[in-house]
């Protein structure tokens, strides 16, 4: 296969950049602790294994002594043995004793489903006392299974959803009661917002499960299972608030096939680069009609873009098609099973099958670009070569690896960056504190259980009990919960309403996606992929909660995307709500960088197809249900404004450009989880807006912020030299005005300089815009802006901007403070409040 590979990439004229070759490595094997090696598991061992490697016995010797175990080793080192040797040791030691292993992909538990069957009738057991639940199984069939099982297999997202939702019920609470060990497969996979939202279940459970258990019964132990990773200790004390021993890649006892990592000179940017991937993909299967591959791309529409042009889509055999998230389940179940049977040829996948599923005979990857992270890195490297030696190809610009200093093999030995889970935001801390006081079902007694909480969740678990008051922030999310929070607040999701796709000629169900996605993906007039056939969205209709989005049949594929509009408001009016945190800003006559709290309104306006550009208001005619449609949300982010004169559009689009490609390589961040903008940025006072013509923001893109972004600034001198190697013609302007800045707040920053004073320009919503009313109460008004104004307020001293609007069939005056930015078809202007002039922002 390696010289047919290279005799195809020659006869493309692609150039190999570097190649790394990585010898294979033999087993280290250890005999069974003796008290394992005694007891009747210890079957299983002569039956699958033969014997141990190295980091499997010592695990079982630490579980042994009660602790908390993770294994932290490479792929393919027969992790889930480990697992199916607690499990059953613990259940046949204690016939009251239930096991509890979460799966992090639905996938993966059915992959895994086969392996613990196996193990249970090898020793005659009931198959009964397993279960495996997820979303496919019907939701009045998983009591029933429950009821018979002592080893259950879920997703974090089925125990959310369902188990801890009907904890009240008696199968339920038996199950709790009695749970004795907590299986975490795949545990680097809990990161950022999915990590976050499960460090919170497991606390939610382990409190009922204290609340139902006989006080004689020992807390649960638990055994998790990790690719390689940093600070894995840290990571398990985060993610479920006890202590690890951690086995790491030092003790890996595992053999492995070598493989060889190619650097391929590849324009792995913009649009084309799909086409030429797929291309390029199409040549391998008619050049390697005997090789199986895996390919990525870090884009839901950009590997349905590259399958459908790799791929002839008339049979799924002998053929390649995309996998992702968001494709229906029985659609990933047909793709999974073809691949892992060998009738399919090859998958072109998001980080969707980074993970440990069982598929053999993969011998070659490829990768659109440098994976966004070494951890996804190393993820996906484990995909091939686990049977015999494999190939796997980064397919990115010569200099990819030159412009952070580095070369394929100091890349390869770097260490995965560490996770992230974020507990102290505070929107997360709100849902997971409606869904706790729902399951503790005690009405008498609403103490908040004693756990390993994270800071200021008591108090905010005060704000969710019912009848008490809250701060208006978690409006937004207290309405999404509604009356049933398990159900609308997702693990994996933000916080925010979550769209299906339907097919409306058919009523078939094509996917789903939440309102991030859409704006960018399935936004009105879009031509939507799924699994290469083209669709046209024709409508939304959407609540507060979830909607649908109609999509009909296209003969053909026509590239679109998404006239996006950001705004980005740094609020400096309340500074418990908004404004710096931490004291996090440096500043000077010349601007300043700051971390701050954000508002964000993300619309998309129109579509570009190819290079014309329509606004859903010129097509009103033609597509009346073409509308704006608007996501905002409170937010974290780094802003730099640099108010110097060379800092011009060019510059700070060649800004952005590099610092969207080298973020996530530099610190980790997915390039999923923020957004980069060079425009649209303001500071916000009493209801007053600055735009800053010369600013970068970087911001988180999950409702309320985990603040991925923070190290943009406590590390900002990183990406400075990341610039200068880069040999970016601005590094050095950007250094020195960095070298120029000190700690605290000045001029515009520190509302120094007044914003909008008589005589100047202020940015006001222009007339006609539809816009939410927030009035004393509280409650939320339609309105219609009528004009801008000025209000005094003599008792206070002050005069701020404000609106004369249409209410109830009536008129009257508003201060600006009052209206919810966001919301409505609305368009900016700016207002000369001396002149009384008006000019629309397009227009500037």
């Amino acid at each position: 296969m390696q010289e047919q590979l290279h005799a195809l990439l020659k006869d493309l004229r692609y150039e190999v950049i570097d190649r790394l070759e990585l010898e294979p490595r033999p087993a280290r094997f250890a005999p069974l602790p003796p008290s394992w090696a005694s007891h009747p598991v210890a079957r299983l061992v002569d039956r699958f294994a033969g014997q141990l490697w190295v980091h499997q016995t010592e695990a079982l010797a630490y579980l042994e002594r009660g602790a908390h175990v993770v294994l932290s080793t490479a792929t393919a080192s027969g992790k889930s043995l480990v697992f199916i040797l607690a499990a059953l040791r613990t259940v046949l030691d204690d016939n009251q004793a239930r096991v509890l292993i979460f799966y992090p992909l639905k996938a993966l538990s059915q992959d895994q489903e086969n392996k613990w069957r196996e193990a249970i009738r090898s020793f005659g057991l009931p198959e009964e006392i397993l279960c495996r639940i997820d979303g496919s199984i019907a939701a009045t069939q998983r009591e029933a299974l429950l009821a018979h099982a002592r080893i259950a297999l879920l997703t974090p997202d089925i125990a959310h959803h369902w188990l801890l939702r009907q904890a009240s019920g008696m199968v339920q609470k038996e199950f709790l009661a009695h749970i004795a060990l907590i299986g975490l497969d795949e545990a680097h996979v809990y990161d950022a917002l999915f990590g976050t939202n499960t460090a919170f279940l497991l606390r939610r459970l382990l409190s009922l499960r204290a609340k139902l258990a006989s006080r004689r019964i020992a807390e649960p132990r638990f055994i998790a299972a990790s690719a390689t990773m940093v600070g894995a200790r840290d990571h398990m004390r985060r993610l479920t608030g006890h202590d690890f021993t951690v086995i790491d890649e030092s003790k890996n006892g595992a053999p492995h096939a070598g493989r060889d990592i190619l650097h391929i000179s590849f324009d792995s940017r913009g649009n084309n680069a799909y086409d030429a991937f797929g291309k390029l993909l199409a040549a391998i299967l008619e050049a390697l009609p005997d090789t199986r591959f895996i390919a990525f791309a870090d884009s839901r529409q950009g590997v349905e873009k590259v399958s459908r042009t790799a791929a002839h889509w008339r049979s799924i055999e002998g053929s390649v098609f995309p996998y992702r998230a968001g494709l229906e389940e029985k659609d990933r179940e047909e793709i999974l099973r073809a691949l892992q049977s060998g009738r399919l040829r090859g998958v072109v996948s998001t980080s969707a099958l980074e993970l440990g599923l069982d598929i053999h005979e993969l011998e070659l990857g490829l990768n659109l670009g440098l994976p966004w992270s070494r951890r996804a890195f190393h993820q996906r490297l484990g995909r091939i070569g686990r049977q015999s030696r494999g190939c796997f190809c980064i397919l990115a610009p010569f200099d990819q690896f030159a412009k952070t200093g580095l070369d394929l093999k100091t890349y390869y030995e770097l260490p995965p960056e560490p996770t992230t889970i974020y507990l102290h935001n505070r929107f997360v801390q709100y849902a997971h504190a409606r869904c706790l006081v729902r399951e503790l079902e005690d009405k008498e007694n609403r103490k908040l259980p004693s756990q390993d909480w994270p800071e200021g969740f008591a108090d905010i678990y005060q704000y969710a009990l019912p009848g008490a008051g809250r701060p208006a922030e978690f409006d937004s999310v207290h309405r999404l919960g509604g009356d049933d929070p398990h159900l609308t607040y997702g693990l994996r999701a933000n916080v925010e309403t979550q769209l299906q796709i339907v097919e409306r000629l058919e009523n078939r169900k094509l996917g789903n996606m939440d309102l991030k996605q859409a704006i960018r993906e399935a936004y009105p007039g879009a031509c939507y992929l799924y699994l290469g056939q083209p669709y046209r969205v024709e409508q939304w209709k959407s609540g507060i909660q979830q909607g649908e989005i109609f999509v009909a049949k296209m003969s053909k594929a026509i590239p679109t995307q998404p006239m996006l509009e950001i705004y980005v408001n740094l609020d400096m009016t309340d500074e418990r709500n908004g404004g710096i945190i931490n004291g996090h800003a440096l500043s000077s006559e010349n601007g300043f960088i700051v971390e701050a709290n954000l508002l964000v309104i993300e619309r998309v306006i129109g579509i570009y197809y190819g290079k014309e550009a329509k606004k859903y208001k010129e097509m009103e005619y033609e597509h009346p249900s073409f509308k704006t449609k608007t996501r905002d949300m409170r937010t974290t982010g780094v802003i730099f404004n640099v108010d110097e004169n060379w800092f011009d559009r060019n510059a700070r689009v060649s800004v952005r450009d590099f610092l969207s490609e080298i973020i996530p390589h530099i610190f980790g961040i997915s390039p999923a989880d923020i957004e980069i903008t060079t425009s649209r940025i303001a500071i916000q006072r009493i209801g007053r807006r600055q735009t800053l013509s010369r600013a970068i923001a970087v911001y988180d893109t999950t409702v309320g912020g985990l603040r991925l972004t923070e190290p943009i600034y406590t590390r900002f001198p990183e990406l400075l030299a990341a610039l200068k190697a880069a040999r970016s013609p601005f590094a050095e302007p950007l250094q020195t005005w960095y070298a120029n800045l000190s700690p605290g707040r000045g001029g515009l920053l520190a509302g120094e300089r007044p914003i909008g004073a008589d005589g100047d320009w202020i940015e006001v919503y222009a007339p006609g815009s539809h816009v939410l009313y927030r009035d004393p109460n509280g409650l939320l008004h339609e309105v219609t802006v009528r004009r801008p104004c000025i209000i005094d307020l003599p008792e206070y001293g002050i005069r701020e901007p404000g609106y004369e609007i249409e209410m109830d069939g009536g008129t009257r005056r508003i201060a600006a403070r009052a209206i919810d930015m966001g919301h409505g078809d609305w368009q900016l202007a700016q207002w000369n409040p001396k002149t009384d002039e008006l000019r629309l922002v397009d227009e500037q």
